[in-house]
């Protein structure tokens, strides 16, 4: 199954994550998958989207980046 990340499924990936985290954000990417930003781990962000009944693919989990966003990548 090939799922894009719709604008109904980023809300509710968005919703199913702002009861756990309260600054939680959610977007598509550009390639339809979605970006997560939380600070739940892995591991809670992937049962959270899977008990919202989200489709959940292995391709659209990314590691956590360090990047504080404060060098601009220097």
């Amino acid at each position: 199954m090939n799922t894009l990340a719709t604008p109904a499924l980023v809300e509710q990936a968005r919703h199913a994550l702002l009861a756990h985290d309260s600054n939680a954000d959610v977007q598509a990417d550009a390639d339809g998958g979605l970006i997560v930003r939380t600070t739940l781990d892995q591991t809670e962000v992937v049962r959270l989207l899977q008990a919202a009944a989200l489709p959940l693919a292995t391709r659209t989990i990314a590691a956590p980046s360090d990047c504080c966003g404060g060098c601009c990548g220097a």
